[in-house]
């Protein structure tokens, strides 16, 4: 169908003019439930960001792609957002994450980036979760971030174990409570 169609031209056209350009990418990733392809552009500054991304559609190898990527996309999001935490990378790269996006209520990001960094993202990584990356939308009040896993398999087993350990018990609702809007899925890793 259509996603492995995109999935074929991101990786064989799009990503490499991307990363010729000094565009990097931070990974992709598939959601099929809903037909959701999510990736990442990893740029020092927004200034940057809009900078590489007008000089993008310019270049020639761009132009000559034309419009495949819009006879393949019926929706884009894009979120400029600054990252707030990077695990190492793994090795090997996990296969599969839950992506998790948070509408935080309004002021408590920052409150909520810093409980993030020293609570919860050390206790995912001593649970052998690592955090691939997390990411402050700071217009919408919004934490963006990806788990990752081996397997989509291995998720639900492995957020339980999370779950029931007594480090995270003893945080109860507390990570919750800056939440307004949660959405979860689970992906597979494509680039």
């Amino acid at each position: 169908g259509k996603m492995e169609s995109w999935i074929k031209l991101f990786n064989e056209r799009l990503a490499p003019v991307h990363e010729k350009y000094g565009m990097t990418i931070g990974g992709a990733w598939v959601y099929k439930p809903m037909n959701e392809f999510i990736w990442l552009r990893v740029f020092e500054t927004a200034e940057e960001e809009k900078a590489k991304t007008e000089a993008y559609f310019k270049l020639p190898e761009r132009v000559a792609i034309g419009d495949l990527p819009a006879q393949h996309i019926a929706k884009t999001e894009v979120r400029v957002s600054e990252l707030v935490h990077a695990s190492p990378t793994p090795d090997p790269f996990p296969k599969a994450a839950q992506f998790r996006l948070y509408t935080v209520n309004r002021g408590m990001l920052d409150q909520y980036v810093d409980f993030f960094q020293k609570n919860l993202a050390p206790l995912h990584e001593a649970n052998g979760i690592p955090i691939l990356n997390a990411w402050a939308h700071r217009q919408q009040s919004e934490f963006i971030w990806f788990r990752g896993f081996d397997s989509l398999a291995d998720i639900e087993p492995m957020v339980d174990r999370y779950n029931n350990t007594p480090e995270r018990k003893a945080l109860g609702d507390l990570p919750a409570s800056h939440h307004a809007k949660m959405e979860v899925r689970e992906v597979e890793y494509v680039f």
